[in-house]
């Protein structure tokens, strides 16, 4: 006998032709007997009209007493086949984790082996009804042209105006280098970008392959003081308002939507399943690693060709995870020989493969170091590729001492 919302679903269904699509959100198994097949029969004559299948239904023996529990729209039809899908996705999860949890615990299966099997049943959710027609794709074309247009962006704003002044919000999947010489400040600028956006509820995940957790905090305290919170930690002592406010930067640092991973794993196969772990579990919107040149892979290639697996592979993941990533990367010691060291996608080190992967590259740049009369603060990101807009040149202030980098 069907269940009372099966009768709904398949009536519905069967009424509203354009809503068939719908059927590969149901999964067979959670439905009844006769549930079963009255899906097989929908399901091979679905282009069929509702009388058509009425007959096929009947000819099986069924009753068609079902028919006057239809929806009274495909918005509605649509409603009720998802929200049946999430209930049945809810037990299988919940199962699924039971008897993970048991693998686990008796060593028969890694923590890594573990996040992969979750994060695979949830792509295999959201891969239900995956084939988009052009009308989808116009009413999503449009819906972001015109939040851009209206200010309402779609994706990750820069917390900087000079920047969103020529470059588009950073969209879910798409690979951002920051490429920069040793000293230049690659990882204060990708932590100011952490920091600032954190502050703005966004949720940022980042993977620490050079330095301790702990450390990254303490740079963004950093640019409360005017002393160093690392050469000079006495004056902490001396000075007791000084240590009563970082007391309370610790305590709002606490409560900010931040998640670091610093184990110092290095391997790109650790960083790929950390990685799914933040966007499923702490449902992080952009992913930080700092920096390329630090990882490993375990195929035997040379270094170009490791680095070309490396970057291909973070951007397809970039793409399935939905999120933006960015990752740090030296650049090659040709950059002093350029005009005034400014670097170019050529100074990139394995600059090949990177410069085709990438969606986005930036450059970080001193000026004070190559051109005579700049200043110390003087800070450049140079943007040298951006898919789908303009390239151009930001400056802004960088105060080495507080690890603070703003618009002045």
């Amino acid at each position: 006998m069907l269940s009372v919302t099966e009768r709904a679903i398949f009536s519905s269904l069967i009424e509203y032709p354009n809503s068939r699509v719908l059927l590969d959100f149901i999964d067979p198994k959670h439905l009844s007997h006769e549930g079963k097949m009255v899906f097989y029969s929908l399901r091979d004559n679905i282009s069929k009209e509702s009388a058509e299948i009425y007959t096929e239904i009947l000819g099986k023996g069924l009753k068609v007493d079902f028919m006057d529990d239809v929806m009274t729209s495909e918005a509605g039809t649509e409603r009720l086949v998802k929200e049946f899908h999430e209930t049945c996705r809810a037990k299988d999860l919940v199962k699924l984790l039971t008897s993970l949890a048991k693998k686990v615990n008796d060593k028969d299966m890694s923590n890594d082996e573990a996040i992969e099997t979750v994060w695979n049943f949830q792509k295999e959710s959201k891969q239900a009804g995956q084939i988009k027609t052009a009308s989808d794709v116009a009413t999503e074309y449009l819906t972001e042209l015109n939040a851009y247009l209206s200010g309402d962006f779609i994706g990750v704003p820069w917390p900087y105006a000079r920047l969103n002044n020529f470059m588009n919000p950073l969209g879910g999947g798409e690979l951002m280098i920051v490429g920069g010489q040793a000293g230049m400040g690659k990882t204060a600028y990708m932590l100011n970008l952490a920091y600032l956006w954190a502050l703005k509820k966004i949720r940022v995940g980042f993977f620490a392959l050079e330095m301790r957790a702990k450390e990254l905090e303490n740079r963004i305290h950093q640019r409360h003081f005017r002393f160093s919170l690392t050469r000079e930690r006495k004056q902490l002592n001396i000075y007791k308002n000084e240590k009563e406010r970082l007391d309370r930067f610790v305590e709002e640092f606490r409560k900010l939507p931040l998640f670091f991973v610093d184990s110092g794993k290095s391997s790109l196969v650790s960083i790929v399943s950390q990685a799914k772990a933040m966007v499923l579990f702490n449902k992080v919107d952009v992913i930080f690693i700092d920096y390329l040149q630090l990882l490993r892979t375990e195929e035997s290639l040379n270094r170009d060709g490791e680095i070309g697996l490396i970057t291909r592979t973070l951007k397809l993941l970039a793409m399935e995870l939905g999120v933006p990533i960015i990752i740090g990367s030296q650049l090659n010691r040709r950059t002093e020989m350029n005009n005034d060291g400014r670097p170019r996608l050529s100074n990139l080190r394995e600059s090949g493969n990177i410069e085709q992967d990438a969606d986005i590259v930036q450059f970080v740049y001193r000026p004070f170091f190559y051109v005579k009369d700049a200043q110390e603060t003087d800070f450049e990101i140079i943007v040298g590729k951006q898919r789908n807009g303009p390239l151009g040149v930001a400056k802004l202030f960088y105060d080495t001492e507080r690890q603070l980098i703003t618009e002045g």
